[in-house]
C-alpha cells in the first residue's frame, strides 16, 4: 500500500510600501549689485609758495548722487593721512604757510551711496621769504643760483610829471642782489620840465666794455618807441657761453635782442630780479661821479608771466626770494604788492 502525503501549502504575502512623498523647495535669492561710479575728474596739482602765502589745492570727481569731497593731509611723506577738512568744497586753502609745512601731501577723498575714490597726491613746497629794504630798488628777487634766465612783461606806466628832474627805471635781470654785475634789460621813465620821455635799454652793468666805456644803460634810441600803455616783455638769458638779452614790445610791434659773447668780469648769475629801480645818474661821461636820481612818479606797474631759472623753471615763488621795499629818509618810497598764487605776477602801486 501506497501512501502520498500532499505538499504543504505555502502563503505567500507581499506587501507593497509606497515610496515616500518627497517635497522639493526652490528658493530663488536675487542679488542687486551696486557699481562705484566716483571717478576722479581732477587731481590736485603740486604747489610751491613762500612763506607767509596762501596754498590752495584742487580737486574734482562725478558721481551718482554728486559725492561729497574729505581733504586729507600726510606731515610724513604720504605714510599715513590725517582729516583736515569734510564737505562739498571742490578747494582746500592753507591761508599761511610756514617753512615748517613745506613737504606735507593732500589728497581728497569723494564718496556717495556707491563708493569712493581717492585722488593722487600734491605736495607743498614752501620757500623761505626774506623782507629787505633797498635805498633803490622795489620788486622781488630770488636766489639759490645759478640763474640762466629770467623774463617778465611789464605795462608801461604813464608817469605823472611835475616841473622835476625824475627818472625811474623797470626791469629784468639776472644778478645784483649780492653781487657785483647786473644783467639786465627794461624801460625808462623820465620827466623833464614837466614833460615825459620814454625809453628801452639793456645793460650788463659792471662791464665797461659794454656800455661805451661807461656804466650807464645802453638806450635803443628812436627805432624802439615806448609810449603808455604798452606791453613790454624783458628776458635775459645765459646759454652756451652767451648772455641774451631780448626786449618785445607787443603793442608796438618791435623786438630787440643783442648777444653778448664777451663779457668781463664773469657774472656770477646768484639771484635774478623784476624791479623798480631809482637809479643813480652819471655826472660824467665815464660815470666816475654820479647823484641818486629822484624817482619818476608813475601809476601802478604791473609785473606778469614771470620765469626763472635755475636748474629748474618757475615763478618766484619757486625759489627762495627776498621782497624788496625802497626806503628812504623820510620813509618808503615804493613797495611790491603781494605775489600771484603761482608766484608770477605783482604790482608795485
Amino acid at each position: 500500500t501506497t501512501t502520498t502525503t500532499p505538499p504543504a501549502t505555502t502563503t505567500t504575502t507581499t506587501t507593497t510600501t509606497p515610496p515616500a512623498t518627497t517635497t522639493t523647495t526652490t528658493t530663488t535669492t536675487t542679488t542687486t549689485t551696486t557699481t562705484n561710479n566716483v571717478t576722479i575728474t581732477l587731481n590736485p596739482a603740486n604747489v610751491t609758495t613762500g612763506s607767509g602765502t596762501s596754498a590752495s589745492f584742487s580737486a574734482d570727481a562725478t558721481g551718482t548722487p554728486t559725492p561729497s569731497v574729505a581733504w586729507w593731509y600726510s606731515i610724513d611723506g604720504g605714510t599715513s593721512y590725517m582729516l583736515a577738512n569734510v564737505g562739498t568744497s571742490t578747494s582746500f586753502t592753507l591761508p599761511s604757510v610756514t617753512t615748517a609745512d613745506s613737504g606735507w601731501r593732500f589728497e581728497a577723498v569723494f564718496t556717495n551711496s556707491t563708493g569712493s575714490a581717492t585722488s593722487t597726491s600734491a605736495l607743498l613746497t614752501v620757500n623761505a621769504v626774506s623782507v629787505v629794504s633797498s635805498y633803490n630798488w622795489a620788486g622781488y628777487v630770488t636766489t639759490a643760483g645759478p640763474y640762466t634766465h629770467a623774463s617778465g612783461t611789464f605795462v608801461v606806466p604813464t608817469a605823472q610829471c611835475t616841473s622835476a628832474t625824475t627818472y625811474s627805471s623797470t626791469w629784468v635781470g639776472i644778478d645784483g642782489y649780492g653781487s657785483s654785475t647786473v644783467e639786465q634789460d627794461g624801460f625808462a621813465s623820465m620827466c623833464s620840465n614837466g614833460v615825459a620821455s620814454y625809453n628801452a635799454w639793456y645793460e650788463m652793468y659792471g662791464d665797461t666794455s659794454v656800455q661805451c666805456n661807461c656804466y650807464a644803460e645802453v638806450p635803443l634810441g628812436s627805432a624802439y618807441p615806448v609810449v603808455p600803455g604798452d606791453v613790454i616783455t624783458a628776458s635775459v638769458d645765459y646759454a652756451n657761453s652767451n648772455w641774451t638779452l631780448a626786449l618785445v614790445d607787443a603793442t608796438r610791434g618791435w623786438n630787440f635782442s643783442i648777444v653778448i659773447a664777451t663779457y668781463s668780469p664773469a657774472p656770477a648769475q646768484v639771484s635774478a630780479e623784476w624791479i623798480l629801480e631809482q637809479p643813480s645818474m652819471c655826472t660824467t661821461s665815464t660815470c666816475t661821479n654820479s647823484t641818486l636820481a629822484t624817482l619818476t612818479p608813475q601809476g601802478t606797474t604791473y609785473f606778469s608771466n614771470i620765469t626763472a631759472s635755475a636748474g629748474s623753471t618757475g615763478g618766484i615763488s619757486n625759489f627762495p626770494y627776498a621782497v624788496v621795499s625802497m626806503v628812504g629818509s623820510a620813509g618808503t618810497i615804493a613797495s611790491p604788492g603781494p605775489l600771484s598764487s603761482n608766484g608770477t605776477a605783482f604790482d608795485i602801486p
